[in-house]
């Protein structure tokens, strides 16, 4: 069962009763609001990295699974869900977290020129009134250190 909830971005709970103080107060955590009474929450997410050439994005590790896009800025060595630059997740709330590795890119086994990269992350996800949202995050200048 954890490994189903965790692939899935899921919530487990441990009690014995639906009546029990524990399963209440996570339920109403789970359906949290904000002020202005919508859920804290995103559907059918996408996340997509895009890197300059100087990196590779080598995987991902969270409630995700891999969307199977493989670019060439894709890194042959794997870590977590790899051979990917975009992934989906279910859902998404305030706390749910992705770590997405990357691998600094060499021909001949020399250091990329310059020793610096960019790196863009863009999001899309269906907001709960329904709307589908896309935000992106730009990284540049990230200094490559081997």
């Amino acid at each position: 069962m954890r490994h189903l909830t965790m692939q899935t971005g899921g919530h487990m709970v441990l009690a014995d009763a639906f009546a029990t103080t524990l399963f209440k107060q996570s339920y109403q955590m789970l359906f949290a609001t904000n002020d202005k009474g919508e859920h804290k929450m995103g559907f059918n997410v996408n996340v997509e990295v895009k890197t300059t050439r100087e990196l590779k994005v080598a995987g991902a590790l969270g409630p995700c699974f891999s969307l199977q896009r493989k670019t060439p800025n894709v890194s042959d060595t794997e870590i977590g869900i790899g051979g990917t630059n975009a992934w989906q997740l279910c859902s998404a709330d305030p706390t749910t977290t992705l770590a997405i590795f990357f691998e600094v890119s060499s021909q001949q086994g020399q250091p990329p020129a310059g020793g610096r990269g960019a790196v863009q992350f863009i999001s899309q996800y269906q907001h709960i009134n329904g709307t589908k949202r896309i935000r992106s995050l730009l990284s540049p200048d990230i200094g490559l250190i081997r």
